[in-house]
């Protein structure tokens, strides 16, 4: 039922590069669901799993990238996981069809609230940030994209990673930097406890202080709802495109930036536009990027 769902809302809402569902969008989230994990949950690496082969089909179908949550079982130590696929509507690089582009095993679990994820046999992931590549046919609107899952918006570490790019060496000493999202996808399930009143102040931080666009979607219902779009600053900045426009001769012109809230717990959809030029303007305005000290990514 949950994956029909999700088929009927994505088809509804044409138009769009990329769907994001919430965290365990394909099952629900809960101890009852985690109570039954040996009987939901799936391989991510098994082409012909429930999961991956709807989505899969759904995102050619389409003609968007999916990212859509699941229960994963580890294939190599049987360990269950909160986790999350993005499937490409296109072979891309092997013509196969749709493929699988990215899979994030949910690094921080929550213990705390109405929350019980190890406690119900969950296991962690690996503290490796997940950050893919989103491609269109216009060079210029493809976008570097983090995914991280719920609780990890409590940890900056892994958003700085994440976002501002880290140098690593490998074993033959050749230089690399991995990270650099300019857009990170944050499916939730935060549910109306005593944490929820925090969950919109995460993300405007996590948004502005790394100065990328985040789209934090959690689930319907009574005890969920209020996802948001937030994007790179809030309040006005710039406008490059009126710069632009008058060959820099308006150089008061703004714009006012806001996140956008779907209010209340019934379902819906809601739009993170993502512009570059905003990125670029956000960061000439206010380039504190350049001004860390306890960062290294040159």
């Amino acid at each position: 039922a949950n994956l029909r769902r999700a088929e009927s809302l994505i088809r509804a809402a044409p138009g769009h590069a990329m769907f994001v569902l919430p965290e365990l969008s394909s099952t629900g989230y809960g101890d009852e669901v985690f109570a039954r994990r040996e009987e939901l949950a799936e391989e991510v690496e098994d082409e012909s799993g429930r999961c991956r082969s709807f989505f899969g089909a759904l995102a050619a179908d389409v003609g968007a990238y999916i990212a859509y949550g699941f229960l994963r079982r580890r294939r190599e130590d049987g360990a269950f996981c909160i986790s999350h696929a993005v499937v490409a509507p296109d072979g891309c690089d092997d013509d196969r069809g749709s493929r699988l582009v990215a899979v994030y095993d949910k690094m921080h679990l929550c213990d705390m609230g109405a929350c019980s994820e190890q406690a119900q046999g969950i296991t962690r992931g690996a503290a490796e940030p997940c950050v893919f590549e989103l491609r269109s046919a216009d060079a210029a609107q493809s976008c570097r994209v983090g995914l991280c899952i719920c609780y990890d918006i409590r940890f900056p570490e892994l958003w700085r990673r994440m976002c501002w790019g880290e140098r690593t060496i490998d074993s033959g000493g050749v230089g690399s930097v991995v990270g650099d999202a300019d857009v990170v996808l944050h499916p939730s399930a935060f549910i109306r406890d005593a944490t929820f009143p925090m969950w919109h102040s995460f993300v405007t931080t996590r948004a502005v202080e790394n100065q990328i666009y985040v789209l934090s979607v959690s689930h319907a219902g009574e005890s969920f709802g209020d996802s948001i779009a937030c994007p790179p600053w809030v309040g006005p900045i710039g406008s490059e495109q009126a710069l632009v426009e008058s060959g820099g001769a308006n150089k008061a012109a703004t714009v006012e930036l806001e996140p956008e809230v779907l209010r209340g717990c019934e379902e819906g959809v809601v739009v993170l536009s993502v512009d570059a030029g905003t990125l670029r303007t956000v960061r000439a305005q206010f380039p504190y990027r350049q001004d860390a000290r306890l960062w290294a990514a040159e």
